[in-house]
């Protein structure tokens, strides 16, 4: 205690050394309590070893989201209005020998590219004509979404995030109605979450490989968006591209005119701080 007191008393009698007696009697302890907390985001650099350490999350969100599925897209007929005339268009695809165009009712059917025709066409092909494998394709879809979504949570916050964000994709209402009805939606969405994937992928990226990879995986996702229901597929990563971009170009604005506004304020504090004393 009297050590602490005379500490306190050469810090007073000088002045230019009291800095020096603080830092050096603050414990280690409360140096590491007021350290910044760190950031919840991952770098690029880490993402290789958390990845390592986290490899079981993706069963543990199949194996909680499979009962929804299998249950909404094989345990019951053809619902009204949209999944009879899908199903239609799939068995004539099956059936029709020119797999270029969609036919419903024997006539072209041009709203819709052919991406989820050719996959109904195929498993009911496959496996029977039924209502579940005209819908076997949306299983596919379904995993897609919760796979990209619960990955592009792991690289943004981790394991935990991972599984969160999963099981809201596999399992919120609109989701969860998206994915198991008979209809381009499904793809839709399925694409639309892998482009969004490789969009923050190849955005964050550090090196050329990792941008040019995850810029791939981008336009891999969108592709199969757009082959699904048209332009969609491309409209999402197009905005999330332009808004990233944005903010970056505003950020560097708003951190440009604060430098400037800085050095212009100089000159004038000094004119001040002269005028003042010489009044």
């Amino acid at each position: 205690m009297l050590h602490i007191v005379a500490q306190n008393y050469r810090a007073r009698s000088h002045p230019a050394s009291a800095p020096a007696m603080r830092a050096a009697t603050i414990p280690p302890a409360v140096v590491k309590q007021r350290a910044m907390p760190k950031s919840p985001l991952i770098s690029a650099h880490q993402r290789p070893a958390i990845r390592s350490r986290g490899g079981a999350w993706p069963v543990i969100v199949l194996l909680a989201l499979a009962p929804l599925w299998l249950l909404g897209i094989f345990d019951r007929g053809l619902w009204t209005p949209d999944e009879p005339r899908e199903a239609d268009i799939a068995w004539r695809m099956s059936q029709q020998t020119d797999h270029a165009i969609p036919h419903l009712a024997d006539a072209p059917f041009l709203e819709k590219p052919p991406l989820t025709y050719w996959l109904s066409a195929a498993a009911t092909t496959l496996f029977g004509d039924s209502a579940g494998m005209a819908r076997l394709p949306n299983l596919l879809y379904a995993v897609i979404v919760a796979l990209a979504i619960g990955t592009l949570a792991f690289d943004m916050a981790g394991r935990g995030a991972a599984v969160i964000a999963a099981l809201a994709a596999g399992s919120a209402l609109l989701a969860y109605r998206v994915a198991i009805w008979l209809a381009p939606d499904a793809a839709l969405l399925a694409g639309c979450a892998v482009a969004l994937l490789g969009t923050y992928r190849g955005y964050t990226a550090s090196s050329h490989v990792r941008k040019l990879s995850g810029y791939t995986l981008m336009h891999a996702g969108a592709a199969f968006g757009f082959m699904a229901k048209s332009a969609p597929g491309w409209l999402v990563p197009a905005l999330v591209l332009g808004i990233a971009a944005g903010a970056r170009v505003g950020g560097n604005a708003v951190r440009a005119s604060g430098a400037g506004g800085d050095t212009r304020a100089r000159p004038l504090h000094g004119t001040s701080h002269r005028l003042g004393c010489r009044a």
